[in-house]
């Protein structure tokens, strides 16, 4: 028996909680339902008309979606954040001026969020998130006032789906290799510091949050590069590299004991011991 349904090894019979009920009273489902004084038909009935209420909701989850990247779209407000850019804030991550303007790096006086201590009102910096193609997906406010740490990042429209942040979307993924790493903040360092055209870096939200890419990335190798904390095993006994290549398949691992960007802005880890710690990666793969 599971919490399912049940399945005997003897005999083969398996099902759900209805099957097994049937299974013990050696009757057909539909007479023991009616024995209980329920109709079959009727939860058939009710069945079909909550299957077609799902999909009348995911349908609408679906088109208000689309109409709010298309409002994005047309608002361009990034270009409005660029023009109040904070430069300094990025040049102390080793960003110069062309690459702020190249990915449109920019500020917004006033934002609002709503966190676990309530509603916050601050300034943030800005990071358009975009598709190959320069195709906008959407902006991430990095939130200045908030005192969380585990906090920091808000979207310009919810509801969209949670893209990662591509560091050259005029190449796309035309590249020899991908370099999979935690936030848009560490591609863009990262991305800067190999100077490599050859390779594509892009940052996840969270640690483990590939699913808009899985399909893309299937059999390609990616080398992951993610945050000392990404060994930390999961409730299913998994770390975090471990359940990207669930997703993934076969990836090549680099575990750092400090943060990449760490690495390269404050211990001034250079391209060259990048290339080659991306070069050594080991080959990782799922457990269980």
């Amino acid at each position: 028996m599971y919490a399912t349904g049940y399945h005997c090894f003897s005999c083969g019979e398996h099902g759900d909680v209805f099957d097994w009920w049937a299974y013990w009273r050696k009757q057909p489902l539909g007479d023991v339902l009616r024995g209980e004084g329920f109709d079959p038909k009727a939860l058939q009935e009710r069945a079909a008309e909550n299957a077609k209420r799902l999909e009348q909701e995911l349908a609408a989850k679906i088109a208000e979606a689309q109409a709010a990247l298309i409002e994005l779209r047309k608002a361009n407000r990034y270009l409005e954040y660029h023009e109040k850019v904070h430069r300094d804030y990025w040049h102390d991550m080793r960003l110069d001026d062309w690459w702020i303007d190249y990915w449109k790096l920019g500020y917004c006086d006033h934002f609002t969020a709503y966190t676990r201590n309530g509603k916050l009102t601050t300034p943030t910096h800005t990071i358009p998130i975009f598709a190959p193609g320069w195709e906008l997906q959407n902006i991430r406010h990095r939130l200045i006032a908030n005192l969380d740490p585990g906090d920091k990042y808000r979207p310009e429209r919810a509801g969209l789906p949670a893209m990662p942040f591509m560091a050259d979307p005029e190449t796309g993924w035309d590249v020899e290799t991908v370099v999979i790493v935690e936030g848009e903040k560490k591609a863009m360092v990262v991305f800067v510091t190999l100077d490599n055209p050859k390779v594509q870096v892009v940052g996840i939200p969270g640690k483990t949050n590939v699913r808009h890419i899985s399909d893309i990335l299937k059999g390609r190798e990616p080398v992951v590069i993610l945050d000392p904390d990404a060994c930390l095993k999961d409730k299913s006994g998994k770390d975090a590299y471990q359940s990207i290549s669930a997703r993934l398949g076969k990836i090549r691992e680099v575990r750092l004991p400090f943060k990449v960007d760490d690495g390269i802005i404050e211990y001034n880890l250079s391209g060259d011991w990048l290339k080659n710690a991306i070069n050594s990666a080991r080959v990782g793969k799922a457990e269980g």
